[in-house]
């Protein structure tokens, strides 16, 4: 499906400028992923559709740690990372702000927020899926495929 114009028109008409309808969809521009207690995330890369690179966004008032590096801005480059990461996260945090990005010029840095960049986001067990959109003028929200879920200890 293709667009006639971007989205960014009806985001930035809405009283929440992060969540909109479109064609009966919720999409979502940045999500707060609650942690519900939990200490360890699970972010499983399902699937990339995109000739541009596709990444997962996570934003945390602490840092949160990957494979022994301490961030409070990660960026999860599908192309680049393991199908599974995990994530630890501080104890005292309620929740961490999860969005999509790609790399229309190929040169690592991300392009977010913008143009047709949305998600639909799906509760599933222990967690969310999400089904992004990139900038690129189209809707099938197939871009970017991943879900990420709360570990027990």
């Amino acid at each position: 499906m293709t667009t006639e114009k971007s989205i960014d028109w009806l985001f930035a008409g809405s009283p929440d400028p992060f969540r909109i309808t479109y064609k009966g969809l919720e999409l979502i521009r940045v999500d707060h992923f609650p942690l519900l207690g939990a200490r360890k995330l699970k972010l499983v890369l399902e699937a990339t559709s995109s000739d541009w690179p596709q990444a997962v966004r996570i934003l945390s008032d602490l840092p949160i740690e990957i494979d022994g590096q301490s961030s409070k801005n990660v960026a999860i480059w599908a192309d680049a990372a393991p199908e599974e990461v995990v994530i630890s996260c501080p104890g005292d945090q309620s929740h961490v702000l999860v969005y999509n990005a790609w790399d229309p010029c190929k040169t690592g840095k991300p392009f977010a927020l913008l143009a047709y960049g949305a998600m639909i986001v799906e509760e599933i067990p222990q967690g969310r899926r999400y089904r992004c959109n990139d900038g690129y003028p189209d809707d099938d929200f197939d871009d970017l495929v991943f879900r990420i879920e709360r570990l027990t200890d």
